[in-house]
């Protein structure tokens, strides 16, 4: 399960009446409970992807010529870096609060600290990929054939091309969650001045 305990999350949006709890925070509960079945998919894409990520820095690994090696060597270390980059994301502790109102808030909270936990993930692995596609280039020039430098010249380019797609989509998530973030402690801090 991803984030905060959907259970708790579904509980806590369902229980309050609708007059208690700010628009911001229910709004927020009603976005969680809409994306709940992507957060599951996106963890199952997450272990499979290891899975597959590894299988293949092992298949790279058992091709046996130094190039391969090298490369396969590398791809474990980077699924994991990302693994564990996933990892961190998800140890987070599960909000509490006696009150149903703050409960609610704290929920919300922590959904969108997730997220951004997630991001901040994402951004870590794009830096470990670019440390690859240099490990890779290096590789190809200095060990590789002509062939594989043809290839390995293509493949850098596909990879630059993705990790600038994915690193302008993270940092546009990132700005977004912000906002909800700080729409959320405003609400919070509101309703503890009153």
């Amino acid at each position: 399960m991803t984030g905060p305990d959907w259970k708790d999350l579904e509980a806590a949006w369902q229980s309050l009446p609708d007059e208690s709890v700010p628009e911001a925070v229910r709004q927020e509960l009603r976005h969680a409970a809409r994306l709940q079945w992507w957060s599951k998919t996106y963890f199952v894409l997450e272990i499979l992807s290891t899975i597959v990520g590894i299988a293949a820095g092992l298949w790279f690994v058992a091709k046996g010529d130094m190039l391969a090696v090298t490369l396969g060597v590398a791809f474990i270390f980077l699924i994991s870096a990302a693994m564990g980059a996933s990892l961190w994301a998800r140890a987070q502790p599960k909000p509490r609060d006696e009150d149903p109102v703050f409960l609610a808030i704290a929920t919300a909270s922590a959904r969108v600290e997730f997220g951004l936990r997630m991001a901040m993930a994402n951004l870590w692995v794009i830096c470990f990929s670019m440390l690859f596609i240099t490990l890779y280039a290096i590789s190809v020039d200095i060990i590789g054939s002509d062939d594989d430098k043809r290839a390995g010249y293509l493949a850098i380019t596909i990879a630059l091309g993705y990790a600038a797609v994915w690193l302008a989509g993270t940092l546009v998530y990132i700005t977004w969650r912000q906002r909800d973030l700080k729409r959320l402690r405003a609400v919070e801090q509101s309703l503890k001045d009153n």
